[in-house]
């Protein structure tokens, strides 16, 4: 009974992390114009903690204030998408991750939503709009009696 009680506090004590999480890595950014997917990979366990959640923060150029994901986010998740940001601004973001024992902030990188191509010059595009935007069918009429 003595040596199971041992071997269940070693494996406890090897879950549990004995130092801060390590550094996010690898951020990067895919974007549209009013959204955008913040993807990172977790530290390898040399370099710091396990990290037991993920937090998120990102802010528009010349914001004063940083806002951040309204959420908590789990151990396993390694991207996020925010949304309704507005086209054609640049942010910034930073990915943390947590656990018991502190937070690391990943380095912060920036990104650009698009823009909405704007089609002022319709006869550029022509191929596209040669049909009728709404074609009704009509059933061919009955052979009169």
């Amino acid at each position: 009974r003595l040596a199971e009680e041992a071997e269940a506090e070693a494996m406890a004590g090897a879950a549990w992390p004995h130092k801060p999480p390590g550094r996010p890595r690898n951020i990067t950014v895919t974007s549209g114009p009013d959204f955008a997917v913040i993807s990172w990979t977790h530290a390898p366990p040399s370099a710091g903690g396990h990290a037991i959640q993920f937090s998120l923060k990102w802010q528009e150029k010349d914001s004063v204030e940083a806002q951040y994901f309204p959420e908590w986010l789990g151990a396993s998740t390694t991207s996020v998408r925010l949304k309704e940001l507005e086209p054609g601004f640049d942010y910034a973001c930073r990915v943390a991750a947590v656990n018991q024992l502190g937070r690391t902030w990943s380095e912060f990188v920036t990104f650009r939503t698009l823009e909405p191509m704007p089609c002022p010059e319709m006869w550029h595009w022509t191929g596209i709009l040669d049909e009728a935007d709404v074609v009704e069918v009509t059933p061919c009429p009955s052979p009169p009696p």
